[in-house]
Parts: C-alpha cells; structure tokens; sequence
C-alpha cells in the first residue's frame, strides 16, 4: 500500500502508538498493523471508508489543523465518527508476545491481553532503589539493598537499632503496599470513567429547552441524537448565523445535523424540525463548500418529500 510523504513524516516524527512488532512471537498479519505507526493496532477503530488504525494514531492525525481525511484514502472523516473496531481487537488480544523484559533475560510469553498484568509483576521489571534512586532489575533490588552505601548510612545515623535486615523487611512492605495502591488506583480510575457516563447521561435526560431563551453551545451536550436536540441546534445556529463562536467545533456541528437529518427526516412529526435546521445550517457562513453541497442535497432531499411536484401531485389524484 502506497503512503504519501505527509503520512510518512508524521509516522518518522512521532512515536510508536501500538505495539511493537518485534514482540510477537508468530508473524503477525499484516492485515493487524496501523498504516501510521507501522505496529501491531493498539484499541483499533475503524473509518466510514472502512480502514482502521490505532485509537491514539488517527486521533492524533485527526487534531492536526484542517484535517478532516482518512490518511490513506483521504476520504472524508471525521474524529466524532471513529468507530471501535471490536472484532479486530479481539483478534489482537489473543497474539502471544514475548516479556518485555526478554532484553534483561524474562522469557515468559503471554497474549496481549495479559501482558500488562505479568509485566507489573515480573522479576526482570525496572525498578528504582529508594534510598540512592540507582535504577536496576526487580529481581537484583534485595541483593542492591543489602549493599546499598545510601541505605547503610541511614541505618547508622538512625536514632533506633535498625539492622539492615529490618530495614529491607520495611522497603519490601512499602513496595508491596505501593503496588497495591496502584492497583486501587486504576480500580478508581475506572469507577470514574463509569460515574462521568452516568452523569453525562443524567444530563441529557435532564436536559430542558424553553423558545423564549437560546442557549450556549453545550460541548457535552450529544446534539442529534434526540428530537429535541434538532430545533435547539437549528436556534443555535441561527443566532450566530454569520460569526461562529471559536468554541464551536464546526466539524462535531456538522456530524450532529447528519445524525438528525439521518435519523428524523422521514420520521412523522420531525421532519419540519429538520428542514428549519437545514435550511438554517446552509444559510449561515459555518460550513465550507463541500459541506455545503451535502447540505444542499439533504434540503432538496427533505423538500421534495414535504412539498412533492405538482406533476407528483397530478399522479397521486390520477391514480
């Protein structure tokens, strides 16, 4: 596959975002490896135009000024329509990898989806000594204690009868317990993520819009994916018609006018919501000319289907 010089530059400037290929055990298929990193998909998503990559790959891709291509086809593609490619993660969970202490002489191969596990636990680990900061392997860190001038000479300037053993004894639990506030942490870390959902989704249920006041550009706020959402995205644009606030992300607007006129245009009851928020959206200076031609068709589209021809008319009474 044939990658422009702008892609490659951004895959020599960057760092490596999946998972290295060297550390497969088999060859691993090519079908498995991002287009921008050269490496095995770390939480692989996929494009409308159908090419995947790794998460933080196209994410970073994505953020860079007027890019709004799908860096191999350059397809138009937007950050608010990357899709988790499930089954491909699945794939990839499952390849075996080498330690990635195999360097430092830790053989053991497990799959993708336990490797992070072992690699928090393995002997060969880097680690630091806490008294001199000398970093060494996990498994040497008793023996370096034992030696260690930085720990002997806070033994014997320590008021009480510390003995080196005790001391180790007392760096051994602190290690123990660092790790298990690690642990602790990510488990926190995770219940976090499940409250911001929760409360995310409490907000738009709770979510209440009155004619008599316009509100502000919400950016946690899903537009499109609601009917009531539609005339509110509609008034907003409306009242910046011709000067779009800087907040406002042009690209997550026009993602969230697809999504309603997708879902809503032929729906009963909601399909003049959508055709006051087309014509709105293609009357205002938000959009730039390709994004204007879609919008063009989708009005055409809704109009004809409110307001058919008279020939169409002429038929249905003939008939």
């Amino acid at each position: 596959m044939k990658i422009t010089s702008e892609l490659t530059f951004t895959v020599s400037t960057s760092l490596t975002m999946g998972y290295n290929i060297t550390r497969f055990v088999s060859k691993v298929d090519q079908n498995f490896t991002c287009s921008i990193c050269a490496s095995v998909m770390k939480d692989a998503v996929v494009t409308l135009c159908g090419h995947s990559f790794c998460h933080t790959c196209l994410s970073t891709w994505l953020a860079k000024p007027d890019t709004e291509s799908c860096p191999i086809c350059r397809a138009f593609t937007s950050r608010y329509e990357i899709i988790p490619n499930i089954s491909l993660r699945s794939m990839i969970r499952t390849l075996h990898t080498w330690c990635g202490n195999k360097e430092y002489g830790c053989y053991n191969i497990t799959t993708i989806e336990e490797s992070d596990k072992h690699e928090s636990t393995c002997e060969y680990r880097n680690t630091e000594c806490g008294a001199c900061k000398i970093e060494l392997r996990h498994s040497e860190l008793v023996k370096h204690c034992m030696e260690c001038p930085a720990i002997k000479k806070i033994s014997e300037k320590s008021k009480e009868n510390t003995t080196i053993e005790e001391l180790n004894h007392k760096i051994l639990i602190l290690e123990q317990e660092l790790d298990k506030t690690k642990k602790e942490l990510e488990i926190s870390k995770g219940k976090t993520k499940e409250l911001d959902l929760e409360l995310h989704e409490l907000r738009e249920e709770a979510t209440t819009w009155s004619m008599s006041s316009i509100p502000e550009f919400d950016p946690d706020y899903s537009y499109g994916y609601s009917p009531s959402s539609i005339s509110q995205l509609a008034c907003l644009i409306s009242k910046y018609l011709l000067s779009k606030p800087p907040a406002v992300d042009r690209s997550r607007i026009f993602m969230a006018i697809k999504r309603s006129f997708t879902y809503y245009h032929n729906y009963a009851g909601y399909a003049e919501d959508v055709h006051m928020l087309l014509a709105t959206a293609y009357a205002s200076n938000w959009f730039p000319e390709h994004h204007r031609w879609t919008l063009e068709r989708w009005l055409e589209q809704v109009t004809n289907e409110r307001f058919p021809r008279s020939s169409d008319r002429l038929n249905l009474i003939t008939n």
